[in-house]
């Protein structure tokens, strides 16, 4: 929401009032996991979705840990969350750390960054970066009040034992009051992020693409990249997680927080920052080279991509950020032997540890693996319904059959006469509000229908076996012939008759 701010593009922020809303919710969902064992390890704005109700979601555990239930701390030895978020003790090196307070360093970030609109810990690559971060020195605009500005620094306290805990954000002054509401609002944007690798169930242990919709996904990516890439643009950061994928399967590019314009008079791609996904990045920036292909960047983070979609698994993983580098660094990986010889000679050219070597767009579009369709198979990996978006799911089905099925007149038999006393019939409208919306107009036409039917008189026929629908046409129903009366009052609905 942040980046998608047209209104206030100069500001980027949200009005304290609003910023309190979510973070109390990010507090509880943060509360809950930690009560299940889990260490979330990657909490940042972009793992927070926000539905049109404006509740907040928790996302992407791809980093997530879950302790032991019976250990007697919260103590993990491996963390790979985004760098700009990682706390003091991560940078550092140190060899272990503590989850719960992992999360909560990273909320402190989030709350920075949603309250002004920047980090509080920014530098030009990943080592000044972590520098930054392990002397803990940051700044806090004036404009920020006091009691909010005591709130972050205890989030982001440089001691691990001295930083706030759950309990202390809970009874912090900040938090437990609610900053007035303002006129300033930033709006939701619709959208949604689809993991469908994550929220596969049927092939869970799977975890993988077809290679024929994996196919079908990666040319979109590429030729997204390629236009990027004739705009000047690098991304810096193409991974799953920044791929949306629509109900008609048409894969959009997402998230140019890391995103890098050149000039468009320079004669390379030359650029100097890179701060993507570590598991992301290519071998230049992980032995900690002063400059990069910038292009060449973005073609590396699509081979890692396309490797996750056919493997279900990442070419390169360690249990921290610094055996995770040497080991991109060496450029060591191996396919799996079911992935066929096209698709793997063309994995291995995305990810040549040699820049120069590396494909570009061009080869990229002129290789066997990519021109060629790979056969369609009855393996599909579906599109995950969304629960968060309530006009993504909304349908009218239900309440037009609700409001114009034709009901079946119930019979009571006159013992008498043999006559049939047809009651009368009731349009019965669904009062579930989460399933449709009703229109002002709904209202005016029911009330109208009804007093039609209060007007009209009861009409009594021989029992001789036929049933009354209420009908607008003659037409066939279910294999029966359906004919209008040929008199009708015009203030009454037509009655048919099935014979």
């Amino acid at each position: 929401m942040l980046d998608s701010d047209e209104q206030q593009r100069e500001i980027k922020t949200f009005p304290i009032w609003q910023a309190h809303g979510y973070f109390v919710q990010l507090i509880d969902g943060l509360e809950y996991l930690h009560s299940k064992f889990i260490i979330h390890n990657d909490i940042k704005p972009g793992n927070l979705l926000i539905t049109v109700e404006h509740q907040l979601k928790i996302t992407d555990f791809g980093t997530a840990e879950q302790l032991d239930m019976f250990s007697t701390d919260d103590t993990i030895t491996r963390s790979q969350g985004t760098p700009a978020f990682q706390c003091p003790e991560i940078a550092n090196g140190e060899d272990t750390y503590n989850g719960f307070s992992i999360d909560i360093w990273s909320c402190g970030v989030t709350l920075y960054n949603l309250v002004t609109g920047r980090l509080p810990f920014e530098a030009d690559n990943i080592y000044l970066l972590f520098q930054t971060i392990g002397k803990g020195v940051y700044t806090i605009p004036d404009d920020i009040e006091s009691h909010l500005a005591s709130f972050i620094h205890g989030l982001l306290h440089i001691n691990k034992n001295l930083r706030l805990t759950l309990e202390q954000i809970k009874q912090h002054e900040w938090f437990r009051r609610r900053p007035p509401r303002t006129f300033e609002f930033l709006p939701f944007p619709p959208s949604a992020l689809n993991q469908m690798l994550d929220s596969d169930e049927q092939q869970r242990e799977i975890k993988t693409f077809p290679i024929w919709q994996a196919h079908g996904y990666f040319v979109q990516l590429i030729d997204g990249l390629e236009y990027l890439h004739s705009k000047f643009i690098i991304h810096n950061d193409i991974k799953p997680g920044n791929l949306l994928i629509t109900v008609e399967h048409q894969l959009k590019i997402t998230d140019f927080g890391t995103a890098e314009q050149l000039d468009m008079f320079s004669t390379d791609d030359t650029i100097t920052r890179s701060q993507g996904t570590p598991a992301f990045q290519c071998p230049e920036i992980a032995n900690g080279e002063d400059t990069y292909n910038g292009f060449s960047i973005d073609i590396w983070s699509c081979g890692v991509t396309l490797y996750n979609l056919v493997t279900g698994r990442l070419p390169f993983e360690a249990d921290n950020i610094y055996l995770l580098f040497q080991t991109i660094g060496k450029g060591v990986y191996t396919i799996p032997d079911d992935i066929e010889s096209h698709l793997a000679s063309f994995i291995h050219g995305l990810l040549h540890i040699n820049k120069n070597l590396r494909l570009t767009l061009e080869q990229i579009k002129q290789h066997e693996w990519f021109r060629r369709r790979p056969p369609r198979t009855f393996e599909f990996l579906p599109f995950p319904p969304s629960a968060l978006n309530r006009f993504q799911t909304f349908t009218m089905h239900d309440y037009l059959t609700e409001l114009h099925r034709s009901t079946v007149l119930s019979e009571e038999e006159n013992h008498n006469d043999n006559h049939q006393e047809e009651q009368q019939q009731q349009i019965k409208i669904p009062i579930d509000s989460n399933s449709f919306f009703h229109s002002p107009y709904d209202n005016q036409h029911v009330e109208s229908q009804q007093k039609q039917q209060q007007q009209q008189q009861q009409h009594q026929q021989e029992h001789n076996g036929r049933s009354r629908l209420n009908c607008s046409c003659s037409r066939t129903l279910s294999g029966e012939n359906i004919y209008p009366t040929k008199t009708r009052n015009r203030h009454q609905p037509r009655i048919c008759v099935l014979s």
